[in-house]
């Protein structure tokens, strides 16, 4: 389940939230369909993030260029280059970021609106878990994209997505304060299984042994 689309990409939006350091997520969102960001201005986004490495003195050139290649590939654990980082810049008025990287018209336009969306999402990361979830959903417009799809895929990927959200009732069930950081802990947990949450539909047996086993884990 966590690799389909409708539910991957809902979840690097989460990742991405909780996380500036997120790149492998964050790239995915910016070269999806939505935000259609191509190789050149990607890469010039990275480019102002090893700048911004540079300014705050933690890193040489050689070194960067590593980093970034590897927080891109999501192998970095330190993740010290952060392209969300980058992002934020678009929200400086006027052109005061601006480092003179040619970036195209429309990916200005686009980092910013993303950033702002990211920005705005974010304040609301305290709040129960299936609100930010629903909230996510709503910003992002990616149940209306699931309508955009042919009807019989429309139809299984908005079942799929409703068996996700299920899951997440469920996982908030345990704790009424469950978080969304705690949520994605217990995603990585059910992707060490063998089938992660493959067969872990709504009421099923697996979804309450994934459940049990996290909650058990603290």
């Amino acid at each position: 389940m966590l690799h389909l689309p409708e539910v991957a990409d809902l979840v690097a939006v989460c990742e991405v939230l909780q996380d500036p350091g997120a790149n492998a997520s964050l790239v995915r969102l910016l070269t999806g369909p939505r935000w259609r960001i191509g190789p050149r201005d990607l890469a010039l986004l990275g480019r102002r993030a090893r700048l911004l490495v540079h300014r705050a003195g933690h890193a040489d050139d050689a070194d960067a260029d590593q980093r970034l290649a590897e927080a891109v590939e999501g192998t970095d654990p330190a993740e010290v280059i952060s392209l969300a980082d980058a992002l934020d810049t678009f929200l400086v008025a006027g052109d005061a970021a601006d480092d003179g990287l040619p970036f195209s018209a429309e990916a200005r336009v686009r980092f910013a609106r993303l950033a702002r969306e990211l920005r705005d999402l974010r304040r609301s990361l305290a709040d129960p878990l299936m609100d930010v979830l629903h909230r996510v959903l709503a910003t992002t417009g990616l149940e209306v994209e699931l309508s955009a799809s042919p009807q019989a895929l429309a139809a299984r990927r908005r079942e799929t997505l409703a068996n996700f959200l299920d899951i997440a009732a469920r996982f908030a069930s345990l704790d009424g304060e469950a978080s969304l950081l705690a949520f994605l802990g217990f995603l990585r947990t059910a992707a060490q299984y063998e089938k992660g949450l493959d067969n872990a539909l709504p009421g099923g047996e697996n979804t309450v042994k994934v459940l049990t086993a996290h909650k058990s884990k603290g």
